[in-house]
């Protein structure tokens, strides 16, 4: 999977399971992360992450981290549909192998 700046993506998250539509806002080259932002934030992230009254914190990972959490690339029309392919890791395309 490819990636750059602006493109929309979907994962698990690591503590709760459910699917998360995020954005990718930042490639951290010296320490090897990939920052992730769920689709609903806004503002001054890095600053936000910084106070300690605020909610937001930044969830970033490295790439090869990124299949644990079964990172997909989705595409989002001009009404806000989410077509998302689902997980593409080998258990889940079997599953939905068996479900035919």
């Amino acid at each position: 999977m490819s990636l750059k700046l602006g493109d929309m993506v979907a994962y698990e998250h690591p503590d709760t399971g459910q699917r998360i539509v995020a954005r990718v806002r930042k490639f951290d080259q010296r320490n090897k992360q990939i920052y992730l932002d769920a689709h609903n934030e806004a503002g001054k992230l890095d600053d936000r992450h910084k106070d300690a009254n605020d909610l937001f914190r930044n969830f970033s990972k490295t790439p090869n981290a990124l299949k644990a959490i079964k990172v997909r690339q989705v595409r989002i029309d001009e009404i806000g549909q989410v077509f998302d392919p689902g997980p593409q890791d080998r258990a889940s395309r079997d599953a939905r192998k068996q479900g035919r």
